[in-house]
């Protein structure tokens, strides 16, 4: 597969809290980006400890959903005994691990996967915020001023009181299909159509998105991972390895 990473800081932070990792291992390619809360006390550690959960756990021959689960008591156990919830560090994560032409995918929190298949680009990770769940339900109009004052409360991440409910999906990949893994510092900044329209030109690397996003108003950390599954159904090289954090 063909990858491609980047990572900006926000402009209205001095030290990014998203941290990335592309590997390959025994269960096959791991794309994966985490959004350290804002608001929280270690954030970006938080995003740091459930990544590092997850490869651990992935490395000892966990399936997804348990490798998930143990990150996600990785990231509780960062809180001094006695804080707040509110203040106890918690992360998004968006995971996506590829296996030949077979994605299991594993979400929490307003980070996002996209596909696109034959031009047409599709989410397909939902959105854990309060926001959407009361779009979701009729309550709140999309767009509406009520919906951007609860887009940042999630509902679903890495840290919460109690187990993280992750969505989990397996997806069957297709010569020539596309997969972004990103922070909603690049797909808040960017409108769908927008998004779309970069995905689908040739050539499109994840720096492009990141870059697009900052030229779109976007002051949060935007982080973005872009694969693309070659066109030979017998060409799936998984020989890839990168592992990052922040802006580098």
């Amino acid at each position: 597969m063909d990858v491609t990473v980047a990572s900006r800081t926000g402009r209205s932070r001095q030290v990014s809290e998203d941290r990335w990792v592309a590997v390959t291992g025994d269960a096959g390619l791991l794309l994966a980006v985490a959004d350290g809360m804002g608001g929280t006390i270690g954030g970006g550690d938080a995003a740091t400890a459930v990544l590092a959960g997850l490869v651990d756990g992935l490395a000892a021959g966990q399936e997804l959903g348990a490798a998930v689960a143990g990150a996600h008591h990785r990231v509780r156990e960062l809180a001094p005994d006695g804080l707040p919830v509110p203040l106890r560090p918690g992360t998004t994560l968006t995971a996506a691990l590829v296996d030949g032409h077979r994605m299991l995918l594993a979400h929490l929190g307003d980070s996002s996967c996209w596909l696109l298949r034959r031009g047409r680009t599709r989410r397909l990770t939902e959105e854990h915020t309060h926001a959407a769940a009361l779009v979701r339900a009729g309550a709140v109009e999309p767009g509406s001023v009520a919906q951007r004052r609860l887009d940042s409360l999630l509902t679903r991440y890495a840290g919460m009181p109690g187990a993280a409910c992750p969505q989990l999906l397996s997806v069957r990949l297709r010569p020539g299909d596309r997969l972004l893994v990103a922070t909603d510092g690049v797909t808040r900044a960017l409108s769908v159509p927008a998004l779309a329209t970069l995905l689908a030109r040739p050539g499109t690397a994840a720096g492009d998105l990141v870059r697009a996003a900052a030229d779109a108003g976007g002051r949060d950390d935007a982080t973005a991972l872009l694969a693309a599954m070659p066109m030979d159904t017998a060409e799936v090289d998984l020989d890839t390895r990168y592992v990052g954090e922040g802006a580098r």
